[in-house]
C-alpha cells in the first residue's frame, strides 16, 4: 500500500479508487490512460499503472468490482466465451473478426500460458514453451 493518505472504506486511497473505477469503465482496459486520468504523472503513468495493478489490495478490489458488475449486467465469463465462440465459428464473419475472437478465446482460457510440469524427483516446477513443428510461433 502507498504510504500516508486517508483510505476509503474499500481500502483504497481516493486516487487509487479513481484509477480503479476509470480502469474498469474503459472498454480497452488501458491502465496507463486510467492512471493519467486519475491524476498520476503522465511521464511515469505506464510504470505507475503497472505498479497499481500489481498491488494486492487493488487487485482484490478490481476482482470484487468485476464480479459486482457481472452480476449487475448479467454478463459472465461463460457468456463472453459463448459470444466469442459464435464469432469464431461463423464463416460469414470477416477474417479479422474471427481471428480477434480466437485470440480472445485463447486469452480467456489461458491457452497462451506456457505449460508447467512438476518434476517428481525434485518437486521443482518448470515452464515448457511448446513450439509448432516448423519452429515458428
Amino acid at each position: 500500500m502507498s504510504l500516508g493518505g486517508a483510505r476509503l472504506k474499500n481500502g483504497l486511497s481516493e486516487r487509487e479508487n479513481k484509477f480503479a473505477e476509470i480502469y474498469l469503465a474503459d472498454k480497452s482496459n488501458n491502465a496507463t490512460k486510467a492512471a493519467i486520468e486519475a491524476g498520476y504523472s503522465e511521464t511515469s503513468a505506464r510504470q505507475t499503472a503497472t505498479t497499481l495493478l500489481n498491488r494486492s489490495h487493488i487487485k482484490k478490489y478490481l476482482d470484487k468490482r468485476r464480479a459486482q458488475l457481472a452480476i449487475k449486467t448479467d454478463i459472465t465469463r461463460e457468456y463472453m466465451l459463448g459470444g466469442f465462440r459464435k464469432i469464431f465459428d461463423d464463416e460469414s464473419e470477416g477474417t479479422r473478426n474471427r481471428i480477434a475472437a480466437g485470440i480472445e478465446i485463447n486469452r480467456m482460457c489461458g491457452f497462451n500460458e506456457p505449460e508447467k510440469h512438476l518434476h517428481e524427483h525434485t518437486g521443482q516446477i518448470s515452464t515448457v514453451l511448446l513450439l509448432p513443428a516448423n519452429g515458428r510461433q
